[in-house]
């Protein structure tokens, strides 16, 4: 396929745009990434989203699905889903992809182009946006699943403290088997 052939040739430029964009958007209160620094262990979020944005890129030029995509995707979303507030912000860096790409196939596209091949990448990238929006909302459950726990085992604590819960041996099925302690 010919845009694929296009987009292999200018991987590294699109790479280096994508994580550029995806990098300097990114912070977390007043911790801003250094993108100079992708030590893993030195920076480990750079480093993973990197990382991740490389194998994304990667799998979508190789026409491929694997488990390295699915891997990637979730790093990089398991990472903002704890610390982006809206469900958008969390996936964005693909639709920052996208952009990247219908940019760069512009003059492609203006010469007359492959409809279907630009028609067939739009939709990956579209199915990677929803596949981010999944494990984003189940980063986001399972946040809330802990949350609710801790609260619940807290609350109990505080009752046992103040002598307002029966003495009496704790049996399966007890609050504290329920949420784990």
């Amino acid at each position: 396929m010919i845009i694929y052939d296009i987009l292999r040739q200018r991987r590294d430029i699109i790479l280096k745009q994508w994580k550029n964009i995806a990098l300097n958007q990114y912070s977390f209160g007043d911790f801003k990434i250094h993108k100079e620094n992708n030590n893993r262990f030195g920076n480990p979020v750079a480093y993973t989203i990197s990382s991740g944005l490389e194998t994304i890129l990667d799998e979508i030029i190789a026409e491929t699905h694997t488990v390295k995509l699915d891997d990637a995707l979730e790093e990089i979303v398991k990472i903002k889903s704890l610390q982006a507030e809206k469900p958008s912000i969390a996936v964005d860096f693909l639709f920052h992809l996208k952009n990247i790409l219908k940019n760069d196939l512009d003059d492609f596209r203006q010469d007359g182009g492959y409809p279907g091949e630009i028609e067939k990448l739009h939709t990956d990238i579209d199915n990677l946006i929803l596949s981010a929006f999944d494990i984003f909302m189940k980063c986001r459950e399972k946040i809330y699943d802990i949350k609710s726990k801790e609260i619940m085992k807290r609350s109990y604590r505080l009752l046992e403290r103040a002598n307002m819960v029966d003495p009496a041996p704790r049996r399966k099925g007890d609050v504290d088997d329920e949420i784990g302690c």
